[in-house]
């Protein structure tokens, strides 16, 4: 493998003679403030420096994706280059000098000699996660922005261009410590940059960087960061996974998602534009929609894979690590390229159709999507929607699995499918989750018990004896009514004193309320606002032999009762 020292110029500034390209099983952008914070700190005492000032290594290699640059603009002797490792620190820098270069322009009106073409920074073929957020980057779409987005995994690229701009105009870049809690939010309408702007030059101490200054970074950037380039040799070196594997293995740890990604593009034997094509046949618009979703998790990828193989589990016993599901994944591969399904195909019928059904039932969405597979969409109707809403109120993710299971049934039926089946399906799952809570149990164990769920019932076969079916299954692992009262009674009392009659007092609805969330509150009350109707109200879960008197086993009025017409 050869190496080289590289001045950052021939990386940032290559376009039209070359371009770097991401790899798509690659993971996407991914430093948040602290690591560009640090580099933005670096590069302030590169300035006074006189020796360069390493700042890490990169491992590139040739590329035969094809390049939108090569084609469209026909430039001669145009060379493409794939960035196999250094993407986080190489995007960084583009966003560094951008942010240095917009703000010259704002002080002075034009940008500083030398560096009159913006687009040279911008030229660089970003994941396909990514590519929205980039493209408001190119158009400067970016500076009507009106807040910051600190939500975790969302817009990583937006996020650092708006830090490093409100850090060169609060001249804070002598401080080590990364500025979060003092960033001011828009005021009557203006967007961030002009809010930061007034803030400043009001601020008669304020240490605003100045024209010369800015130059000085962007010169120190360019001239004094040095970067040690590894070119790869697909002849002559190790598999590119073992390399990117292995460089990785002492840093910050990849997602689990991301070692899936790469594991499946990698598996699949495929090298180049025809890579470059499988992913962005299969995995690449459900990614992103996934990524994007509102209210989601830590990780919203890594959550989808996570809940992917409970769900496609048929061990009740499994060890469900959320930190080892890339390994696990790589097992259940294995099993399944026994019975001889290629690669491809299992990404075009199971993996990627579960990707679009996972975000419908972790969303809630309108309808179930299959971006350009070239399946039609499947309409959600509001009910559907109201039961997958009042699951994620109850608790956040343990029952995804479940949901899913029961959606990717729904869906295989075609046009044999009636959403009544699946209204009844979620009424189960509805009226378990609701049960369980009012008995007292905390949903965190209940992953396991979704486990042992996903692993017991068939979906596909409900005559197959040795299996539940999901009513079944629901009946004899729901709390019944007894058990509901006993544990809700336990430190409570009538209002005469007495101990409550648990056939008529539900006076125990105090101690109920006491350990709900407002958000489980409400989703109990939607539950139960029908008495016959609500999932509480269920005959099929009341115990054998009990005779229900007037129908209303449990209704919100034994937690919440009326007085003078008003809850």
């Amino acid at each position: 493998m050869k190496t080289t020292n590289f001045k950052l110029v021939s990386l940032l500034l290559a376009p039209p003679t070359s371009c770097y390209q991401i790899p798509p099983w690659q993971r996407n952008y991914q430093w948040g403030l602290e690591p560009s914070h640090r580099f933005a700190y670096d590069v302030s005492v590169a300035v006074t420096q006189d020796p360069p000032h390493w700042i890490g290594v990169a491992l590139i290699g040739e590329s035969d994706i094809k390049c939108s640059l090569k084609t469209e603009r026909n430039v001669p002797g145009h060379e493409c280059f794939q960035v196999l490792d250094g993407q986080q620190r190489l995007i960084t820098t583009r966003l560094w000098l951008l942010a240095l270069l917009d703000e010259y322009k704002r002080v002075v009106g034009k940008y500083p000699a030398g560096y009159e073409d913006r687009s040279q920074l911008t030229e660089i073929e970003v994941h396909a996660l990514d590519q929205e957020e980039w493209d408001r980057i190119k158009t400067q779409d970016v500076l009507n922005a009106k807040e910051m987005p600190f939500a975790e995994e969302k817009e990583r690229i937006t996020l650092t261009y708006l830090y490093f701009r409100y850090l060169i105009l609060q001249g804070s870049l002598v401080d080590e410590e990364v500025i979060v809690d003092d960033i001011p939010p828009e005021k009557d309408g203006e967007t961030l940059l002009e809010t930061w702007t007034k803030e400043s030059e009001a601020d008669h101490e304020s240490s605003a960087l100045t024209p010369e200054n800015l130059v000085d970074l962007i010169q120190a950037t360019i001239n004094k960061l040095e970067l040690t380039v590894l070119e790869w040799d697909k002849e002559n070196d190790e598999d590119v996974e073992v390399i990117f594997e292995t460089i990785n293995a002492t840093r910050t740890e990849l997602g689990q998602y991301d070692l899936f990604r790469n594991y499946v593009l990698i598996q699949s034997q495929t090298t180049g534009q025809e890579q470059r094509s499988l992913y962005d046949r299969t995995l690449q618009e459900a990614e992103l929609k996934i990524k994007n979703m509102e209210r989601g998790f830590n990780s919203n990828l890594d959550q989808y894979l996570y809940d992917f193989l409970i769900a496609e589990s048929r061990d009740s016993n499994s060890d469900f690590n959320m930190n080892k599901t890339s390994k696990l994944f790589r097992s259940k591969w294995l099993e399944v390229k026994k019975t001889g399904v290629p690669l491809d195909s299992y990404l075009d019928s199971v993996i990627t159709p579960t990707m679009w059904a996972w975000y419908a039932a972790a969303s809630g969405a309108e309808m179930v999507e299959f971006g350009s597979t070239g399946n039609d969409p499947i309409a959600l109707g509001e009910e559907v929607q109201r039961k997958i809403w009042r699951l994620e109120s109850f608790s956040r993710g343990p029952f995804i699995p479940l949901v899913l299971q029961v959606l990717r049934y729904w869906i295989t039926k075609g046009e044999g499918r009636e959403e009544e089946e699946l209204i009844s399906s979620l009424h189960l799952i509805e009226t378990y989750a609701a049960r369980q809570l009012l008995a007292g149990r905390t949903f965190s164990p209940l992953r396991s018990e979704m486990m042992r769920a996903c692993a017991a019932i068939d979906f596909s076969d409900p005559e197959n004896h040795d299996k539940h079916d999901l009513k079944s299954w629901v009946r004899e692992n729901t709390p019944t009514d007894q058990r509901i009262f006993s544990v809700a009674t336990q430190t409570c009392t009538t209002d005469d004193g007495k101990e409550p009659n648990p056939e008529t007092d539900w006076l125990a609805r105090k101690e109920v309320a006491k350990r709900l969330t407002p958000a489980q509150l409400r989703a109990l009350f939607d539950a139960l606002h029908r008495k016959f109707e609500g999932p509480l109200s269920a005959r099929l879960l009341v115990e054998p032999g009990r005779v229900i008197q007037n129908r209303s086993s449990i209704t919100i009025e034994h937690f919440y009762p009326q007085k003078d017409g008003r809850w």
